[in-house]
């Protein structure tokens, strides 16, 4: 088996062999070479990229077909033990919700054939491969070939039923009262909302959805900042620091965007990559303001995009909304079913 390694700088020459290998039935949105093409910008754009990381990816080639690509990055400087010295997959840092070698089947002699190669000219056994999913092949395999360590996350994801009834007669009775009376109180406020459903935004949508963002992440942050250690508290600096947020809205495809207004203000968004078959979206960002959190306006997008789905297709049983990492309370009370993702840390003798 042939080995070619590329760096970031010659990400493009990547392309016919990732074009041919992303349409693997276990490849998400996060596997294709648009993705990681925006992954690969993003790193280039980093101030400190060279300082604490190197950049492998490498394409595994078997008779002159390219049989898998492994994005990889090596973390050089250990951040206490939640982020040792050790191999990861090339995005830990950006919103890529799911990892994977990129292949059509998986193959643990190409996967063999990477670790070593890793293990012979970079001189590290260590491999902390994150956010792998459950149902995957390449979950099966390491876990049979390697003695890991798993570390899990859970996941949900909605499927809806036939019909718009149905998805709300699945509701637990508190949940619809809830929701009902959410409607009443717009209606006795006297608030109207305004949602759309877009593939692509203007750069000032653009700023708005980043500015509505980054408060989020700063709540979110303060919140947790008490519970995290100095190395943690440290190492996020250092990504804040050295990393410009990944441009999905700008450059992405396929992109799923839901936008709800209040007169000319921004109060919510939802977005995240279609796949190709328009059938599942990835839900990665999410973005309510504060001040209009008693209109639970996260619940009415979904609502407001289901209906507007059964309205046009009639049906929506075909459709997937995958919420991706986290299992908040709210994402079952809708009809949600949770899947795990694995994180497996091992070493390669």
């Amino acid at each position: 088996m042939i080995i070619k390694e590329f760096s970031p700088k010659d990400f493009d020459k990547l392309e016919p062999y990732w074009r041919e290998l992303e349409c693997g039935e276990e490849m998400t949105a996060f596997q294709t070479y648009d993705w990681y093409r925006m992954v690969n910008q993003n790193y280039l754009q980093s101030k400190m990229r060279y300082f604490f990381k190197a950049f492998y990816i490498l394409v595994l080639d078997q008779d002159g077909t390219p049989v898998m690509i492994a994005p990889l990055m090596l973390q050089k400087i250990k951040f206490g033990n939640k982020f040792p010295k050790a191999i990861y997959f090339l995005g830990r840092e950006t919103c890529t919700d799911y990892f994977s070698f990129i292949y059509k089947v998986c193959s643990i002699q190409a996967i063999d054939a990477c670790f070593t190669y890793i293990k012979n000219t970079k001189k590290i056994r260590h491999f902390v491969l994150t956010r792998i999913r459950e149902e995957s092949t390449l979950y099966c395999a390491l876990n049979s070939s390697y003695k890991c360590v798993e570390t899990s996350g859970e996941c949900v994801a909605l499927y809806p039923p036939a019909t718009f009834e149905e998805l709300t007669a699945s509701w637990k009775k508190n949940f619809r009262n809830n929701y009902r009376n959410v409607v009443n109180r717009m209606h006795t406020d006297g608030v109207q909302f305004n949602t759309f459903v877009l593939s692509k935004v203007s750069q000032k949508q653009y700023q708005d959805i980043m500015t509505l963002h980054q408060e989020r992440k700063k709540n979110k942050q303060k919140a947790a900042k008490e519970k995290m250690s100095f190395l943690g508290r440290l190492y996020n600096r250092v990504i804040d620091f050295s990393s410009k947020p990944l441009p999905v809205l700008a450059e992405y495809p396929n992109l799923w965007i839901i936008l709800t207004y209040h007169e000319e203000r921004l109060i919510a968004f939802f977005y995240g990559p279609y796949e190709k078959d328009k059938k599942t979206v990835r839900l990665l960002f999410t973005g309510v303001s504060s001040n209009y959190y008693k209109y639970s306006i996260g619940i009415n997008q979904l609502m407001f995009y289901l209906k507007e789905s059964y309205d046009t297709l009639g049906h929506a049983e075909e459709l997937c909304i995958d919420f991706t990492r986290g299992a908040e309370e709210y994402k079952s009370r809708i009809g949600g079913k949770l899947s795990h993702i694995f994180s497996l840390d091992f070493e390669v003798n």
